[in-house]
């Protein structure tokens, strides 16, 4: 009998223990990690789940949607070039450029330095090409990933990435003072529905 009780005690501690590691909550960093993951990917479910808005993903979920296999494919190879490293984090800067420490236990900055491809030169050289050929954006991008121009087309940039908590949780908000230079050089919903369209 003592190691039927013995049995069932274990077997409620792992449960608790499992539930306590399942209900851990993510990390400022596990989340932008997580988000770029899933853009790089071509998931727009799953970004949709590390931001404040799903309205931000909206035209990208819709444009992946309404895409060919061939287009997604070529998409996510794009996408999938995008390499970053965290700095720093609770920094940014203020209105004089110098960094400031931030205490607020609901919000977070990362500062990021992150390489991805060179989105608005590439729309400018696709269309170019497809000016003189009969080929479709799709079709130019993927030589441009085939003969390596996309790769010659990197850009780098450092970036001081915004966190909020909401609902407990860490989410990446995005307004015009928040985390637009990320969304813009992403082109979430510029190069994605533009390419796929």
């Amino acid at each position: 009998m003592t190691s039927k009780i013995r049995f069932v005690a274990f077997l409620f501690a792992a449960v608790f223990v499992l539930t306590l590691v399942s209900c851990e909550k993510k990390a400022p960093a596990d989340v932008f990690d997580g988000f770029i993951s899933a853009v790089a990917s071509c998931d727009a479910k799953n970004a949709s789940e590390f931001v404040s808005s799903d309205s931000y993903i909206e035209r990208f979920s819709d444009a992946l949607s309404s895409s060919d296999e061939f287009g997604r494919k070529t998409l996510c190879d794009v996408y999938s070039l995008i390499k970053f490293t965290i700095v720093s984090a609770n920094v940014e800067r203020d209105e004089a450029g110098d960094d400031v420490v931030i205490s607020d236990l609901d919000r977070q900055t990362m500062r990021i330095d992150i390489s991805l491809p060179d989105l608005a030169s590439l729309m400018s050289l696709t269309m170019s090409e497809m000016m003189f050929s009969s080929k479709q954006k799709c079709d130019v991008m993927r030589d441009f990933l085939d003969d390596g121009t996309v790769g010659r087309y990197i850009t780098k940039m450092t970036l001081d990435v915004v966190m909020t908590k909401e609902n407990g949780e860490w989410k990446l908000p995005f307004s015009q003072n928040e985390n637009k230079q990320l969304y813009d050089a992403l082109g979430i919903n510029s190069f994605a529905p533009w390419l796929l369209g």
